[in-house]
């Protein structure tokens, strides 16, 4: 899951406030994936969880890992919303450390925990939409039935099995 990753020289902590490290990167570059991206979505949501205005961030397309990193080695940006193993590395070259953790239980605002640790995001065309609202609609029933399910504590030990099935051993699921 995402952990925000802030350079080591803005004076951010671990354990700062979610509303202090929005209004940090107030006008600052923030990495993202791509344009539009999910991980763009969740890096505005994080901002305006911590009481900014997402719009005050500029947003820097950057694809993954490597490209993060030289963003951050080079300073064109002051953070990153990354995983690993972009998180070990900066924190081990002293070029960022870790201020948001989502994969920790109440550290990313509670808003975007509420989905249940799923942030996901579907495009379409405006043409294919207006052209198959039905269709549209069925999906997104779909996955809301999909997410309830999952999210059921009597589907746990099905969940685990469907899973286990599609991921390697040596993942360790269990």
């Amino acid at each position: 899951f995402y952990s925000l990753v802030v350079r080591s020289d803005l004076g951010l902590n671990s354990g700062a406030s979610a509303r202090d490290i929005a209004q940090a990167l107030s006008g600052k570059r923030i990495g993202v994936i791509a344009a539009g991206s999910n991980n763009e979505r969740f890096t505005q949501a994080l901002i305006s969880a911590g009481g900014v205005d997402s719009a005050k961030v500029t947003y820097v397309p950057l694809g993954g890992p490597a490209n993060q990193l030289a963003a951050m080695t080079q300073k064109n940006i002051e953070a990153h919303l990354g995983w690993e193993p972009f998180l070990t590395i900066t924190s081990l070259r002293g070029l960022g450390k870790v201020v948001i953790d989502c994969r920790i239980p109440g550290q990313c605002p509670e808003a975007l925990e509420k989905p249940g640790g799923a942030f996901q995001t579907y495009y379409t065309t405006r043409s294919f939409l207006d052209s198959n609202p039905k269709t549209v609609e069925a999906f997104v029933r779909a996955h809301q039935k999909i997410d309830a399910w999952v999210h059921d504590p009597k589907n746990r030990t099905a969940l685990v099995e469907a899973v286990a099935r599609l991921v390697p051993p040596s993942a360790g699921v269990d």
